[in-house]
This record gives C-alpha cells, sequence and structure tokens, in this order.
C-alpha cells in the first residue's frame, strides 16, 4: 500500500514536469514565430521603401528630361526607355501630356516604355 503512494506521486511529478516542459516549448516557439514574422515584416517594408525611392527617382529623372527636351517631343520615348533600362525595378515608365500639346502626335501623345516577359518576382 505504502509503495503505491511513491507511484502516484512519481506519477504526478512526471505529470507536472511534462506539462511545464509544454508550456515552456510553446513559449519558446510562440517567439521564435513572432520574431520570424517580424524579421520578414522588416525586410518586405525595406523593399518597398527601396522600390518607392526607385519610383520617385523614376519620376523625378523624367520630370527634368521633359523639362529639357520639351521641345523634341520625338526624344521623350527615347527618355522612358533609358530610365526604364536604368532602374530594373520599373517595369513601366509613361510621360502624359496634355491633349494636344503635340498636335502632330495626335491628340493624346502618351509615350510609353514597358518590359516584356517578366517573370513574377518574389
Amino acid at each position: 500500500m505504502r509503495y503505491r503512494y511513491i507511484h502516484i506521486i512519481a506519477a504526478s511529478f512526471l505529470i507536472v514536469g511534462m506539462a511545464v516542459q509544454f508550456v515552456m516549448s510553446y513559449r519558446q516557439a510562440k517567439l521564435q514565430i513572432q520574431e520570424n514574422i517580424d524579421l520578414k515584416t522588416q525586410i518586405a517594408h525595406e523593399k518597398i521603401l527601396f522600390e518607392l525611392y526607385d519610383a520617385y527617382e523614376v519620376v523625378d529623372q523624367m520630370k527634368h528630361y521633359v523639362a529639357d527636351h520639351i521641345s523634341q517631343p520625338n526624344s521623350m520615348l527615347k527618355g522612358t526607355a533609358d530610365l526604364l533600362e536604368r532602374y530594373p525595378s520599373i517595369f513601366t515608365v509613361c510621360v502624359n501630356f496634355p491633349e494636344n500639346f503635340y498636335p502632330e502626335k495626335g491628340k493624346w501623345y502618351s509615350p510609353c516604355s514597358y518590359r516584356l516577359n517578366v517573370s513574377k518576382r518574389v
């Protein structure tokens, strides 16, 4: 009879020990998952910032290009193509002019350059 209580006490200690180990493992796994999510979020945030910066740079440079070549409508397409070549993260560069800005080019002149066969980026 006396040994029976020893087994119950030993089993109780074993169960409590396993429960403590489970809780500690759960907390550690939860912490690692949260750190992983935070790291991936930070990386995505920085990637978006770099891409937005590239987009801003393209707009700024195209603005200067258009101002410098406003009397040369045929050079606008070359300007869009040059910027597209310089910035691999940009897929399309367009310049839209007001209605009849260049009447010889048509009512709506909008030279655009874009990439073909672009695979999905991750």
